[in-house]
């Protein structure tokens, strides 16, 4: 079904993303949000590769934004700032995927008729 580097991919994205989560429930835990972070961005560059990874952070200038965001997000939280961190990383977040939702809007709109 997967290849081995998506499967590798997807298994380090979703234990980013269970770090993260970790690191919020734990009062903002610099370590785990650290540990998500870094997990999180290997395993986007493992699912979808690296020039693909590079495409979607520097693609275009309305997302080099969001990517300076997520970034300075990420360095806050290694300078234990992590709640101002994770608030400018959600942003970024939000700026780099907001159309990717979009585009999910429309397919599931579409495909409901």
């Amino acid at each position: 079904m997967f290849s081995n580097d998506r499967k590798i991919g997807i298994g380090l994205t979703v234990f980013g993303v269970v770090f993260m989560v970790l690191g919020v429930i734990f009062l903002f835990d610099t370590s785990l949000l650290t540990l998500g972070n870094v997990l999180f961005v290997s395993g986007i560059c493992t699912l979808i590769g690296i020039t693909r990874t590079l495409k979607l952070f520097f693609g275009s200038i309305d997302r080099w934004v969001g990517t300076a965001l997520f970034f300075l997000g990420f360095l806050l939280v290694l300078f234990r700032w992590p709640i101002i961190g994770m608030m400018m990383e959600c942003y970024g977040m939000f700026k780099l995927f907001f159309k990717f939702g979009l585009v999910i809007n429309r397919f599931l709109h579409v495909s409901a008729t």
